[in-house]
């Protein structure tokens, strides 16, 4: 089977497909799937689709089908050629707005239908509904167009009541007349046991709308990590850097890591903090949560970023800085020895932190300092106890070095997209 497109239909029919026990080929021209989520996070799902036995060829679009032998092949960029005996585009959509061109009706953005809040288009008379109309982004305030069921559901419902006051001649201040706030664009998919999630702005979206925000990372547990089933989640916060009002979030991990999405879109809606995170009272019982959820612990990590108690770095941050100034940076492992050995950061000096409050003194002097680990706990106590003893500028890598690696990989595979040969083809 051969699945063209990385987005939600073809990651949820290339894993079914798989399921039946076919030999299938993901093919997606950009260079990570799923376009509504980082790169970073997008890098889970591509190796959950690649443990579950799919070939993921990314980087590489779909040229032509042609016929050999009585069978299709598939030709794309970069030269390789796929036999198959199944195909699926699934290459997205556009709005299907036709008919509403030929009423004359006003066009927003990317060309889906322009309504109000309360879904009548540029002709009072009229009113549209779902993927052909646009909504306001909830963060930003702007008009977008965002194809999702849910959303959708909810445009139909108030342009169906609202429509059926005016052919019973209520009047426009009827108080049973309904608005549609607005879309988070709020989304998951499943792909071998993996979950994806995001609402909210991403970092993508925040740069293009030029949204200034502050991120946060946190690999955490679906439940009590001593009750046996626990999977790991990574949770991505972003938000504002000055009063850290929530913009948007990420996960990536095993079950129940989609009621933690649904918990962000609703404080993201309501306008709250990371602070307000920090508050939460969630459900607990070891087979479904810990004492200290993943979303409430990320709030505590946000909060202790933004008064300066945990300076932070994203692993991209780190790798620019190691680009630019890499004689005014001290990079410091703090694992133990064993995982040091298994694979550092290039320069890296290696100070396990049980040996760390006796040897920090062999750190160098007037340099900055960013402290890692393999997830970002032990990384935050040696910052500790730096800060603590008068040093300043000592930041803590946020997500640790499994998360520094996965950047990486995800940078060259850009830098890959971006180079002359890979635009020729």
């Amino acid at each position: 089977a051969l699945v063209v497109g990385g987005g939600y239909i073809g990651l949820e029919t290339a894993e079914q497909l798989r399921r039946r026990g076919c030999r299938v080929t993901l093919v997606e021209q950009l260079p990570q799937l799923m376009q509504a989520l980082d790169g970073e996070m997008a890098e889970l799902v591509r190796r959950a689709l690649v443990a579950g036995g799919i070939e993921v060829r990314l980087n590489e679009s779909l040229v032509a089908i042609r016929e050999e032998a009585g069978k299709p092949v598939a030709e794309t960029s970069l030269g390789k050629r796929i036999p198959f005996e199944l195909g699926i585009l699934a290459l997205g959509v556009r709005p299907n707005v036709e008919l509403a061109r030929q009423a004359g009706l006003r066009l927003g953005v990317g060309g889906a239908i322009a309504v109000d809040r309360e879904q009548r288009t540029s002709d009072e008379a009229v009113y549209a509904a779902g993927d052909n109309s646009e909504a306001i982004q909830l963060v930003t305030g702007t008009p977008v167009n965002l194809p999702l069921a849910g959303p959708a559901n909810k445009m139909g419902r108030v342009a169906g009541n609202n429509a059926a006051l005016d052919l019973a001649g209520a009047r426009s201040d009827d108080p049973r007349r309904l608005r549609f706030r607005g879309v988070l664009g709020t989304s998951v998919v499943r792909t071998f046991g993996t979950i994806a999630a995001v609402t909210g702005l991403t970092e993508r979206t925040a740069l293009q709308s030029g949204v200034p925000f502050e991120v946060s990372y946190l690999w955490g547990k679906t439940h009590a990590d001593y009750y046996p089933g626990a999977e790991s989640i990574l949770l991505k916060l972003l938000f504002d850097p000055v009063t850290g009002r929530l913009l948007g979030g990420q996960a990536v991990g095993g079950k129940g890591t989609e009621k933690r999405i649904d918990v962000l879109a609703t404080a993201v809606a309501a306008n709250r903090t990371v602070e307000d995170l920090s508050d939460l009272d969630l459900c607990y019982a070891p087979p479904v949560g810990s004492a200290k959820d993943v979303v409430v612990t990320a709030g505590f990590l946000a909060v202790n970023q933004l008064r300066s108690v945990m300076p932070a770095w994203s692993p991209g941050r780190l790798l620019d800085e190691m680009a630019k100034n890499g004689d005014s940076l001290c990079v410091v492992d703090v694992r133990t020895p064993r995982e040091f050995a298994s694979g550092a950061v290039p320069g890296a000096m290696n100070l396990p932190l049980d040996q760390f409050r006796d040897r920090k003194g062999e750190l160098p002097s007037g340099r900055r300092i960013a402290v890692y680990c393999q997830g970002g706990y032990r990384s935050y106590l040696a910052q500790r106890m730096l800060l603590n003893s008068g040093r300043a500028e000592v930041y803590n890598v946020l997500g640790g070095y499994q998360l520094i690696q996965i950047v990486e990989e995800v940078r060259k595979r850009e830098q890959r997209a971006d180079s002359p040969s890979e635009r020729m083809s």
